[in-house]
């Protein structure tokens, strides 16, 4: 009867933890898909992505949006694909990202 007992309270605490660690994962999902459409529809980031010289606005903004949102790093790039921002690979400003970079 013991060994059923040990053997529910594991199967509990997996569920447990893999059901908290799903939550953290959606949540930081959900988190950064607001942080995005919130800074895609900024007057600042549509104005600096017209202006001759994007970066210049928006680098400053990208860190800024780092450090106050806690994320790990921010890439703020146009609709062709190539970066404006990049608080992570600076040196990749100017260059096309890779992989997929359109919204659902």
């Amino acid at each position: 009867m013991l060994i059923v007992v040990v053997l529910l309270v594991g199967a509990a605490l997996t569920a447990l933890i893999l059901q908290a660690r799903s939550y953290a994962t959606s949540d930081a999902e959900h988190r950064t898909r607001a942080v995005a459409i919130t800074l895609a529809q900024a007057p600042t980031v549509a104005a600096a992505l017209d202006s001759a010289d994007p970066t210049a606005v928006l680098q400053p903004l990208a860190v800024d949006v780092q450090k106050s949102g806690g994320f790990d790093y921010v890439v703020i790039f146009g609709t062709n694909g190539i970066r404006y921002a990049s608080t992570d690979h600076p040196e990749l400003i100017g260059q096309h990202v890779y992989g997929s970079y359109r919204g659902p």
